[in-house]
């Protein structure tokens, strides 16, 4: 435990490398043998990464039996801080909806602030793939920093960090200026989705933690829809700039929604125990 943030921090570093050379070697691969070579190796790594989990992950598993399975019928039941941990929950749905929420206007957008020159299709590809970067070499050590000064901090610096990106980039003239933006966005990223893990983590029981992880894939996944659904809405009834004002309003909502649930379950906690 004393080393979860920085657990999370690989993981998350590879995922997002996954992410970032997946479709280049897609691409390629494809461009080269045809669109079906690429399903035909996606197989072949999903049976690497079978073999691997089965062969190298080591866990001590002792599955509850009798009264003890029937103890707890919801996966909130036994956690103590489950303000935080749906507080988390509702994060990583707000963190991915800001994130993917540029996706669909990304190469308009670049097309515009390029005037129709250049190699927009390239330049867009790279100002896509920035944040992936920074987060791939971010995540790892904001997640050290989660262990040394606890993840409660790096979070809410997470997310006044991002407010603070997204905001200037409804001013942007350039695509150097955007693609420097994007870049910190992605440092920002690399301080939130570890560290909202690293605490549902901690304060989960055993017995819990797959069914509130499931919870969080969920929400992420609904993030992923809403996040682009909102931001065309903003975009086709005013302007692409007033994507990322949106953004920066649901970093500001996910900010409110930390910070209150951070204050009421520890306020409550050490009310109960003065009682």
């Amino acid at each position: 435990m004393e080393k979860s943030g920085q657990t999370m921090g690989t993981l998350t570093t590879g995922a997002v490398g996954g992410q970032l050379v997946g479709p280049v070697i897609g691409g390629y691969i494809a461009g080269i043998f045809g669109y079906r070579i690429p399903f035909y190796m996606f197989g072949g790594l999903m049976l690497i990464a079978s073999l691997v989990t089965y062969f190298f992950v080591k866990e001590d598993f002792k599955p509850a039996t009798g009264a003890a399975a029937k103890e707890h019928k919801s996966a909130f039941a036994g956690i103590k801080h489950v303000r935080i941990v749906w507080a988390m929950i509702i994060s990583s749905m707000l963190i991915q909806a800001a994130t993917t929420s540029i996706n669909p206007i990304i190469s308009l957008f670049v097309k515009e602030l390029m005037h129709g020159r250049g190699n927009v299709a390239l330049t867009s590809g790279v100002i896509a793939a920035l944040p992936g970067i920074a987060t791939l070499i971010a995540a790892p050590r904001l997640g050290a920093l989660g262990d040394h000064i606890g993840p409660q901090r790096v979070l809410i610096a997470g997310l006044v960090f991002c407010g603070l990106v997204f905001f200037p980039m409804f001013f942007v003239t350039t695509v150097v200026m955007l693609g420097i933006l994007r870049f910190l966005v992605g440092i920002s990223d690399a301080a939130l989705l570890p560290v909202t893990q690293t605490v549902m983590t901690l304060n989960t029981p055993d017995d819990a933690v797959s069914r509130i992880f499931s919870y969080n894939q969920s929400s992420q996944a609904i993030g992923s829809v809403v996040g682009p659904m909102l931001a065309s809405g903003v975009a086709g009834v005013l302007d692409y700039r007033y994507v990322f004002l949106m953004t920066t309003l649901l970093v500001i909502i996910n900010l409110v929604v930390v910070m209150w649930a951070y204050r009421t379950d520890h306020g409550s906690t050490t009310t109960s125990e003065q009682a």
